[in-house]
């Protein structure tokens, strides 16, 4: 009888482990960092790599369903309140020469902050020309106002 309990704690065990070992990378809280660019780098731009080093989080499209430890990122750049939306570990911008700061935030699959927030922000310098692209004149039509 005895060795009966002792085999079904082993066997309930090895069943837990396994499950657990099913679902690799979503043990614990969720976190990243960003690792590239490093803080006050000098990069050679106009293309800037943001490369993120990712644990406990599940990187998937938004499907509007929550799930514990998966989403993607916003990444914002010097305080604008637009943002492009990631779903990989590296992304790429193009930045005018100068001293830039970008901001990466996790996000669940309904676009809403983790709980606790989990964000990074770098600050990093952009090297080299940029050609600023000159848009094309579009004429304006006159119009007479009269109140």
């Amino acid at each position: 009888m005895l060795r009966r309990i002792r085999l079904s704690f082993l066997v309930i065990i090895l069943a837990t482990g396994c499950a657990s070992a099913a679902t690799p990378g979503t043990q614990g809280p969720p976190s990243f960092e960003i690792v590239s660019p490093a803080s006050g780098a000098e990069v050679q731009g106009p293309t800037v790599t943001i490369e993120l080093e990712v644990t406990n989080f599940i990187i998937k499209p938004a499907d509007g369903v929550p799930q514990p430890n998966e989403g993607h990122f916003h990444v914002f750049v010097d305080g604008s309140l637009d943002y492009d939306i990631v779903y990989e570990t590296t992304h790429t911008l193009t930045l005018s020469p100068g001293e830039h700061t970008v901001r990466v935030e996790a996000r669940d699959n309904a676009h809403f902050h983790l709980n606790p927030r989990l964000v990074r922000e770098v600050t990093f310098i952009v090297t080299g020309e940029y050609a600023v692209p000159t848009p094309e004149a579009t004429p304006t039509p006159y119009t007479e106002y009269r109140e």
